[in-house]
């Protein structure tokens, strides 16, 4: 069926119906052919950017979503880890974070990565929307739990690397030290 407008009198009725809208049935038609190739291609990139546009603003308006984007790509990983190996999250959302991972791994995407800026922006898409649906679903004390061992650890690695930088500032002091006398 096709959306045209017209200007008719209505049903014999005398009255003027002015301009509305009517269905119209074209043999082999539809209305997916109303529209060009590119129209329908800009609308999937306009729709792509706004369920990303969501997707980000859900992630940053909860404090849950704000901890897990501050993380590094590391400690991330980390944290689909320790979700994948907690008894207590369920089914759906350990199948979420193994889908997002093998989207990202395989080679096949929604719209092929040589493509630019659109290519990218299909992978943000689906990592942002899974990152939400994560949100969701995960109950709040286990997604908690697991944003704190996460934060321990990047913590502890921090203070790791600090006291081996600080050994090692200490010997190049003291190996310069005793080469000067």
């Amino acid at each position: 069926m096709v959306f045209s407008r017209f200007s008719a009198v209505i049903a014999g009725d005398g009255t003027s119906a002015g301009e509305r809208w009517h269905f119209r049935i074209e043999p082999g038609g539809g209305y997916a052919q109303s529209m060009p190739w590119y129209g329908w291609l800009i609308l999937g990139v306009g729709a792509f950017i706004a369920f990303a546009a969501i997707a980000l603003r859900l992630l940053r308006a909860s404090r849950r979503g704000r901890r897990f984007l501050a993380l590094g790509t590391r400690a991330k990983l980390r944290f689909g880890r320790i979700l994948l190996g907690d008894p207590g999250v369920g089914l759906l959302p350990k199948v979420t974070l193994l889908v997002l991972v093998g989207y990202l791994a395989l080679p096949f995407d929604l719209i092929p990565d040589f493509i630019p800026v659109v290519g990218q922006l299909d992978d943000l898409a689906v990592v942002l929307g899974a990152i939400a649906l994560l949100l969701v679903l995960v109950p709040r004390e286990r997604f908690t739990a697991a944003l704190s061992q996460v934060e321990r650890e990047v913590e502890e690695q921090r203070l790791a690397g600090a006291a081996v930088a600080a050994a090692a500032a200490a010997a190049a002091a003291a190996a310069e030290n005793t080469g000067a006398d």
